[in-house]
C-alpha cells in the first residue's frame, strides 16, 4: 500500500513539474509577442528600478512626475529587480528594464509551488493541491504578470506563502518557528505591496481557530 502511494505521489509531483514548465512556456510567449512597456504599468515600476540604479536611493514620490508614479509603492520587488536590471544594462539592451520579466518569471513560478503546498497543507488532498497548481499556472492574468515587470507577482507569492504558514497553525496549532515564519512572511509582504495588510486579519482568524 505504501508503495502505491509513493508512486501515486511521485506520478502527481511529475504533473505539478508539468504545470511550472507550461506556465513558464506561456509566459515567455507572452514575453516574446509583447513589447516592453505594453503591459499595465510595466514601463513605470521599470522606472522605478532605473531611479534606484541611477539615484543609488530609493524613489521618492512626486504627484507632478507622471513617469513615476509608483515611487510610492515599497521596495521590495525594485531593490530585487536590481541585479537582473544591470544585466540588461550589462548586455546594451534599449530596454534593460526588460530582463527584469526574468524575475517575475521565477516568482511566478514559485507561487505555483507555494499556492500546491498551501492548498496540500491545508486540505490533505493531493489531487486539490494539484488542481489548485493547475488553476494558477494557467490563468491568464498571473501568466501576465510572470512576464512583465511589476511588483504585483512578488506579492501573488507573499500571499500563497502567508496561507501555507497559516495552514500549517489552523492544522497542527501555533509553535514558535510558525509564529516566527509568519511574522517574516508579513513583514516582507509590508515590504513588497500595502495590499498585503490584508494578511493580518487573516493571521488573526488563523490563531482564533487553532
Amino acid at each position: 500500500m505504501r508503495k502505491q502511494r509513493d508512486k501515486t505521489n511521485h506520478g502527481l509531483g511529475k504533473w505539478l513539474v508539468f504545470f511550472v514548465a507550461l506556465h513558464a512556456v506561456l509566459a515567455l510567449v507572452y514575453w516574446h509577442y509583447t513589447p516592453y512597456g505594453v503591459p499595465p504599468d510595466e514601463g513605470v515600476h521599470g522606472n522605478y528600478v532605473h531611479a534606484l540604479v541611477r539615484d543609488k536611493a530609493l524613489a521618492v514620490f512626486d504627484p507632478s512626475d507622471r513617469a513615476n508614479y509608483e515611487a510610492h509603492q515599497p521596495p521590495l520587488y525594485y531593490v530585487m529587480a536590481v541585479p537582473f536590471y544591470l544585466v540588461g544594462r550589462a548586455l546594451d539592451l534599449p530596454d534593460p528594464g526588460i530582463v527584469v520579466r526574468l524575475l517575475s518569471l521565477i516568482l511566478g513560478a514559485a507561487a505555483i509551488v507555494v499556492g500546491y503546498r498551501a492548498v496540500l497543507r491545508a486540505f490533505d488532498d493531493e489531487k486539490v493541491a494539484l488542481g489548485a497548481a493547475g488553476f494558477i499556472a494557467l490563468l491568464p492574468t498571473h501568466v501576465m504578470l510572470s512576464s512583465s515587470v511589476s511588483n504585483d507577482i512578488l506579492a501573488e507569492l507573499v500571499f500563497g506563502l502567508a496561507l501555507l504558514v497559516v495552514a500549517g497553525i489552523v492544522v497542527d496549532g501555533s509553535s514558535w518557528k510558525r509564529t516566527t515564519a509568519l511574522g517574516v512572511v508579513l513583514g516582507a509582504g509590508l515590504l513588497a505591496k500595502t495590499t498585503c495588510v490584508l494578511l493580518f486579519p487573516m493571521a488573526l482568524l488563523a490563531y482564533a481557530l487553532m
